[in-house]
């Protein structure tokens, strides 16, 4: 990425947090305390993991084993890519499906993938919904009706000559959001003081149109997953998971061990199970 771009990007995304002092008041919620103990919480039955946003094959098959996840979205990632991952996953003894929107097969950016576990039962992508502009998300949805709609989400950033299609992405999201069973994740490029005036349900959850953000009910929205050279409370929060309230947040978890492995991203982890 162009070192000015990446200036860029790093302002618009601080700047958003740091408006009004939201960023500050999330460190008032103990972030550091979300993030050393997330890990430790474990689910009951009907549970479902998710981690996104990493880059090497291995350490990302390592990390999703690690944490048992039913699902794994990879933004900027080829189907090629993808399937490698599955392969290693399936090496460790967890069964997964590879789902695949890639607008052109130049750029990695322009590809995003979704593994879900065969535990889950079939998924198949739905492209009847539209997606976002520039970089492709993927609408999984389960073949029998059964179980929740899965986003693998990547809008664009918010760089100059893009940022109609970042707040398309936004909004496209939200509409995604406002599905009764919906899970989302992934790079948003955007932080939780951008889905103000989004629309009222955003505004009530405090996440993005129906959808409320783990790590903010974990008490861990102030720590940075992007770009991984800055620590953790200096960077944005941009990588997100979110869920309709079909589903709990049991914890979420923000991944610096491996900012070394190629990827500007930290992966993050999050632990869901079925509301009730």
């Amino acid at each position: 990425m162009d070192g000015w771009r990446l200036v860029f990007e790093i302002v618009v995304l601080l700047a958003a947090c740091l408006a009004g002092g939201s960023l500050l008041a999330r460190l008032g919620q103990s972030p550091l305390v979300g993030y050393l103990l997330v890990g430790m919480v474990l689910g009951g039955p009907g549970s479902v993991g998710l981690v996104t946003s990493a880059r090497d094959i291995e350490a990302i098959a390592e990390l999703a084993l690690g944490a048992d996840a039913d699902v794994v979205v990879l933004p900027e990632t080829s189907a090629d890519t993808a399937r490698q991952v599955a392969a290693a996953m399936a090496v460790g003894g967890a069964s997964m499906q590879v789902l695949v929107v890639a607008y052109d097969e130049i750029a990695k950016s322009r590809s995003t993938a979704v593994l879900i576990s065969t535990e889950l039962g079939e998924y198949r992508v739905d492209d009847s919904v539209g997606n976002t502009e520039t970089l492709p998300s993927v609408v999984a949805v389960p073949v029998d009706g059964i179980g929740p709609t899965i986003v693998g989400a990547h809008p664009v950033a918010p760089v100059p000559g893009e940022m109609s299609s970042w707040r398309q992405g936004l909004d496209w999201l939200a509409q995604r959001c406002a599905g009764d069973d919906v899970i989302v994740a992934g790079d948003l490029n955007s932080t939780l003081d951008q889905y103000q005036g989004l629309d009222a349900a955003s505004d009530a959850t405090g996440g993005l149109g129906g959808c409320r953000d783990a790590a903010r009910l974990s008490g861990a929205a102030a720590v940075g997953t992007w770009p991984a050279i800055l620590p953790p409370l200096l960077g944005a929060p941009i990588d997100h998971v979110l869920a309709t309230d079909r589903w709990d947040v049991v914890g979420f978890r923000v991944d610096s061990s491996r900012d070394g492995s190629g990827s500007d991203h930290r992966p993050v982890i999050a632990l869901l199970r079925p509301a009730g």
